[in-house]
């Protein structure tokens, strides 16, 4: 993770260092795996050299070493069936695995490896639907639990299992052939489609996994769109980008067909929202600069629309009010001719800010209360409505329109409130801190602004109100 994601999560971002096991935390681990202190001193020795304080190597070290009867019980103690020299045990964990895969049976093996594509846990359902080894699974799978490969995760609502290390999980996984592989995933995706197909939603990730995996490009962008609307939902913004970035890079590497452009278009004008609360204007702006000419040659006109709404706010950002201004323009009078409320409301809520910044304050506060009025109409979208809103908090400012923003600062913060919309309070708090700085009562205005980015969730909100808490 680079230095500057990691900035931009702020507190909810924590590093936890994990130290390697001391000399004695490995012995007691190991008299902890096999139930006793009454160990053979070369052994002790030998496992001590060998591990190096990794207790996941150790773990599997002690499992290859009893699969493989080089150490064996008898007669209630742990004894070394063989002189330690002639113990010949791989010097990665990777490899110890890969031993012990070696020594299972080709149909164990087989069903560890049509787990490993379902995932870390998988459920026993999905397993059973993919599997050409129904009529063994039970016994193989109690086989694999007594071999300390998996074990049972949850009984109820539904019978899951996961590997017992994700490292397991991993090296199986890689012990398949690429081609295989692929055919599993796809197997697994639809078969999830049938199982869950009342919960799509909640199973759009691990779907996204699947056809992506399984190169199916269309039911892959499809999931991973529906995974990065999902995830902004609840503020996990930067999780959304990197499904947004998944399904772009997906597309743009897809055969140039008219049906792909289209959706190529689309997707970034819904990847466009996500760059704006990380606050990464300078991503976006490249982004649509890039794709511009596309946008325009797809023959959508609501699509256009939208994209130039995203290029007035990028342009806006970076101070050029004048083209940001024609850019909204355009898409309003897309919008008009559409009657797309959508794309009516994005242009004139961003042209309450762009209109702000060139002096034209009751022409910018006349778009927002029209973006505002259309809310009824797109109520799926929030963000307009509240943008809109605070554009018109801006404009106030200007003014030194005290009663009107805070009029408006209440209308957010009661919106925020009923909807459970953060985005909406951070605004709110904001367009209140500024109606008390047109009153001079800049502590009061202080507190209003750092509310804000106790609030805030998103990068860009944070950002927002820190510079004006400066």
């Amino acid at each position: 993770m680079t230095a500057d994601v990691i900035a931009k999560l702020g507190r909810s971002y924590q590093e936890i260092s994990i130290t390697e096991l001391s000399p004695s935390e490995t012995q007691r681990m190991l008299e902890s795996l096999l139930g006793s202190q009454d160990l053979p001193r070369e052994f002790r020795r030998f496992v001590q050299d060998k591990v190096g304080g990794n207790p996941l190597y150790l773990e599997e070290l002690v499992n290859a070493l009893i699969e493989s009867r080089a150490l064996a019980r008898a007669n209630g103690s742990w004894r070394l069936m063989h002189g330690i020299r002639h113990i010949d045990m791989p010097a990665t964990i990777q490899g110890i695995i890969t031993a012990r895969l070696d020594r299972l049976e080709r149909e164990s093996k087989r069903l560890l490896q049509e787990a490993a594509v379902i995932g870390r846990a998988f459920l026993y359902d999905i397993l059973k639907q993919i599997s050409d080894l129904t009529s063994r699974l039970d016994p193989l799978l109690g086989g694999l639990e007594r071999q300390d490969l998996i074990q049972t995760r949850t009984v109820h609502p539904q019978l899951e299992y996961v590997f017992k290390q994700a490292l397991i999980q991993e090296v199986v996984y890689q012990s398949i052939l690429k081609k295989e592989r692929q055919a599993i995933h796809a197997r697994i995706a639809r078969i999830t489609e049938t199982l869950f197909s009342d919960r799509l939603e909640e199973f759009c990730e691990t779907l996204a996994f699947h056809y992506s995996s399984a190169r199916e490009v269309d039911r892959a962008v499809h999931y991973l769109l529906l995974a990065g609307h999902k995830s902004l939902a609840r503020y996990a913004v930067e999780e959304s980008h990197n499904y947004y970035q998944q399904a772009y890079e997906l597309l743009a590497a897809d055969d140039d067909r008219p049906e792909r452009n289209k959706r190529l278009v689309d997707l970034i004008c819904k990847w466009a929202l996500v760059f704006y609360y990380r606050g990464d204007v300078k991503g976006l702006s490249a982004l649509l600069t890039q794709n511009e000419p596309l946008a325009v040659s797809v023959g959508d006109e609501a699509l256009l629309g939208m994209f130039f709404c995203w290029r007035g706010y990028t342009l806006w950002s970076e101070e050029q009010f004048t083209q940001s201004h024609a850019y909204l323009e355009r898409a309003l009078m897309l919008g008009e001719k559409l009657d797309d409320p959508l794309v009516v409301s994005y242009a004139r809520a961003w042209l309450t800010w762009t209109c702000a910044e060139l002096g034209r304050f009751h022409e910018g506060i006349a778009h927002g209360e029209r973006a505002v009025a259309l809310f009824p109409k797109i109520e799926h979208d929030p963000y307009p409505y509240f943008k809109a809103l605070g554009g018109i908090g801006y404009c106030c400012w200007y003014l030194g329109d005290r009663a009107r923003a805070e009029q408006t600062a209440e209308e957010l913060l009661t919106f925020g409130s009923s909807h459970a919309n953060i985005r909406c309070q951070v605004m709110g708090y904001y367009v209140r801190g500024v109606s008390y700085c047109i009153a001079g009562d800049f502590q009061t205005a202080g507190r209003n602004f750092r509310h804000a980015m106790e609030v805030a969730l998103d990068p860009l909100y944070a950002q927002l109100a820190h510079f004006s808490w400066d």
